[in-house]
């Protein structure tokens, strides 16, 4: 019987055992299998300091070959964003944007600051209105709209650039909210000295482009001559009844714009 009792229990010791050994292999071979597998796959590539193709970009949409450049690769990332304001990102290659996000939507105050911070850095500013082509700005068409802009001189020396900030908000004339504090930005810039205000007119799929910050159409590039004038569309404010969230009265906007705005705190990273 002795026999038989050893012959059990070493049997269930055996079993315990051989129970320990598959759970620690089945835990611990899928992490040996990957480590094989991974280190059977190239290294994934160092992202580029700069995308060639990227920079032949760059020079042609704003005439640059006439700059004075760096020639090393991470002092012209260095170059362009500071001058241009181009995202160290897109230079690299990026699926990403030009220009950061500036974006003024149901915060009208945050851009009357940044027109004053503009305008304590440059002497010279211009805003672009731009529209679509041959469509008025008029309440019953589908299809007005316009994008703003803000331009001021790159400051190279010999070069001609304009350092460009896309306002990343589509204002849909169609919309009255939008409407609204598109005017209003507008208007706010009237009341700044030296600040051009400009309008423009270009293909959709371009607008589309400068509201996302992709690119900057050639009309802008070039200071083209105004194709329309803005000035009529701006305003210090209107009563919309219902809709209160995010709008300014059109006295506290005038009573903002004699302030200073805070002295133009609001952005001034952006420049």
């Amino acid at each position: 019987m002795k026999f038989f009792a050893y012959a059990i229990w070493g049997g269930l010791g055996i079993c315990v055992t051989l129970g320990v050994v598959l759970s620690v292999y089945a835990r611990f071979r899928p992490h040996k299998d990957r480590t094989g597998a991974s280190a059977l796959l190239p290294p994934a590539p160092d992202k580029p300091i700069l995308s060639e193709q990227r920079w032949s970009q760059l020079v042609a949409m704003f005439h640059l070959r006439d700059c004075a450049i760096p020639a090393a690769a991470a002092q012209r990332v260095a170059w362009a964003h500071e001058n241009l304001g181009i995202e160290k990102d897109w230079l690299q290659g990026e699926d990403s944007a030009m220009y950061p996000l500036l974006s003024f939507h149901n915060a009208i105050a945050k851009g009357v600051d940044f027109i004053h911070t503009l305008r304590q850095h440059h002497r010279s500013i211009v805003l672009y209105v731009v529209k679509p082509c041959g469509i008025p700005l008029a309440e019953d068409i589908m299809d007005a709209a316009a994008v703003l802009c803000f331009a001021t001189p790159a400051g190279i020396p010999g070069c001609s650039a304009q350092h460009f900030y896309p306002v990343n908000v589509y204002w849909e004339w169609g919309y009255p909210p939008e409407r609204v504090q598109c005017s209003q930005l507008i208007y706010a810039a009237m009341q700044v000295t030296h600040i051009e205000i400009k309008g423009v007119e270009v293909e959709q799929g371009d607008m589309y482009a400068l509201l996302e910050g992709k690119s900057i159409p050639s009309v802008l590039v070039q200071n083209a001559p105004a194709s329309w004038d803005p000035h009529n569309v701006a305003s210090a404010g209107e009563d919309l009844g219902a809709v209160k969230k995010g709008m300014l009265a059109a006295q506290d906007l005038k009573q903002l714009i004699a302030s200073g705005a805070g002295q133009g705190r609001v952005g001034a990273d952006t420049l």
